[in-house]
């Protein structure tokens, strides 16, 4: 789990004025709660918690649309509902899906009924051609579709021959993608997949890869499509990443923000150990806690260790500048005790005294 600390003056972890990305990894009981203490702990150290920037999502087609078609056949205006119909629709292929399979087929077929009741049956089949697109083998209700669509449904399957697979290869160098294809659920897939001829809307996904939608027309035995994905700014930040301190760093930079990194991981069934990394001054604590222990006193824990660490620094200085300081006062006083040594002690050597010699002529 992850949380951004905006910049404050702290007085604990950091240096002032820094702001946080907060990465927690590894195996724990509660780690959103963990990482909720954590959160709480350091606004009350005068930090304002912000959440991590979303994967950003597609938009999705405006359901209201699709309602008000609905209402508007029930109640015999079929110009109205196919206006709304087709803005749907549009929706559908510039969005790149957005809905349920489901719903995207009742939406074609309303499409063809509501055509069908304008003496439209061209425009119809071109509404049932992409039902078919989507399920080649799809039988309507009798309960729920009148005769009229379900014989022009029929015809329509006729009149374009069995249904025949196409080959769509993706192209894209985005690991484990997942592809939603008209509205049914993404499932993992390789570069190669079997659609039916026709109109597809393609919806394409991958952890640390931003979302791309895409529409494609099939009607050749093997197509090519470019499934290009960009990758995202913060992957290395989301739950469950597993990244390097490089990436980490590049990531927590994009915000403005240095790393706080915490790795938990179960040594055995009544132990964890938590490890954490401060990138903004390379400081780096680890301690061993019971596995039983509370989000709130693991994250409490954490920022004491951390703490204690940060404070290592200046107790090396401070004992440092006592055993200088000590230091010169022993050399001083040794100094001082030689020179009086020296000063007390008697002179001895020799002394050379020539006198003239007396009776010399």
């Amino acid at each position: 789990m992850c949380l951004i600390t905006s910049p404050a003056a702290a007085q604990e972890l950091s240096r002032p004025q820094t702001a946080f990305v907060v990465v927690v990894q590894g195996t724990a009981s509660e780690p959103a709660e963990l990482s909720q203490e954590l959160g709480s702990l350091w606004a009350r150290r005068g930090r304002d918690v912000i959440p991590v920037p979303p994967v950003a999502e597609l938009p999705r087609p405006d359901l209201a649309q699709l309602a008000l078609a609905r209402r508007a056949f029930a109640e015999l205006r079929p110009r109205e509902s196919i206006a709304a119909l087709e803005q749907f629709l549009a929706q559908v292929d510039t969005l790149g899906g957005g809905v349920g399979r489901e719903t995207l087929l009742s939406a074609w077929l309303l499409l063809a009924r509501a055509r069908l009741a304008l003496q439209d049956p061209a425009r119809a089949d071109e509404a049932l051609d992409h039902v078919l697109s989507i399920a080649p083998d799809i039988e309507l209700d009798e309960a729920r579709y009148p005769p009229p669509l379900r014989d022009a449904l029929a015809a329509r399957r006729d009149a374009s021959g069995p249904s025949v697979a196409l080959e769509l290869e993706l192209e894209h160098a985005a690991p484990n993608l997942r592809v939603a294809v008209d509205g049914a659920p993404p499932l993992p897939r390789s570069a190669l997949l079997a659609l039916a001829p026709g109109v597809h809307v393609l919806r394409l996904s991958a952890v640390g890869w931003q979302p791309r939608a895409l529409r494609i027309e099939l009607s050749q035995g093997h197509t090519r499509v470019d499934a290009a994905l960009q990758p995202d700014p913060f992957a290395p930040l989301r739950p469950g990443a597993r990244s390097s301190s490089r990436e980490l760093r590049l990531a927590a930079s994009r915000l403005g923000a240095v790393p706080l990194l915490l790795t938990l991981r179960h040594i055995s069934r009544a132990r964890l150990r938590v490890e954490i990394w401060d990138a903004s001054q390379d400081l780096r604590a680890a301690l061993t806690l019971p596995a039983a222990h509370t989000p709130r006193r693991i994250a409490h824990a954490a920022v004491a260790a951390l703490s204690r660490v940060q404070s290592e620094p200046a107790r090396r200085r401070h004992r440092r500048v006592v055993w200088a300081v000590a230091s010169s006062a022993v050399v001083v006083s040794l100094a001082a005790a030689l020179t009086l040594v020296l000063a007390s002690r008697p002179q001895s050597g020799f002394r050379l005294q020539l006198e003239p010699e007396s009776g010399v002529r």
